[in-house]
């Protein structure tokens, strides 16, 4: 009875591990995909949009996501995964901010806190994954997941 209730219990955090990335990271892939055409559609007083700033920004973004990459499996060892998975969403959450108001400055480091954010949120998926799997179950798992984050 009890050894059903754990896999159940880890079942139920690869579930919602997955519909916390089919928000979070649906939403940045939509605008990374895109953000090449809408920056050079805005026009105005404020923001000049140019053909190549969406591809600046693509190249900051990965730049910044190598560097998360490296960074952060040594953070999680001092900081926790919990309080890691929090911070990389909310560095996700900011940096779309951007995009209501688009100013050159800070679509460019909005681009580079995406990075950060991918990056630990990507390393302690990997980590919240393994944690809940076990040799049995890691291949459900990682289905479930791949499943639930590309509907999005």
């Amino acid at each position: 009875m009890q050894i059903s209730s754990v896999k159940s219990k880890e079942l139920w955090n690869i579930v919602l591990l997955s519909f916390g990335f089919f928000f979070s990271m649906g939403t940045l892939l939509a605008c990374m995909l895109s953000e090449t055409i809408l920056l050079h559609g805005v026009q105005d007083s404020h923001f000049q949009g140019t053909p190549t700033m969406g591809y600046i920004c693509l190249a900051l973004n990965f730049a910044s996501l190598a560097v998360s990459y490296a960074l952060s499996p040594p953070l999680a060892a001092i900081f926790g995964s919990k309080l890691l998975i929090v911070v990389g969403a909310a560095l996700l959450t900011l940096s779309l901010s951007a995009y209501f108001r688009p100013l050159e400055i800070t679509l460019y480091l909005s681009a580079m806190t995406q990075g950060l954010g991918s990056g630990i949120l990507w390393t302690v998926y990997s980590y919240f994954l393994t944690v809940n799997s076990t040799k049995e179950t890691i291949g459900r798992n990682t289905g479930i997941f791949w499943v639930i984050f590309h509907c999005g």
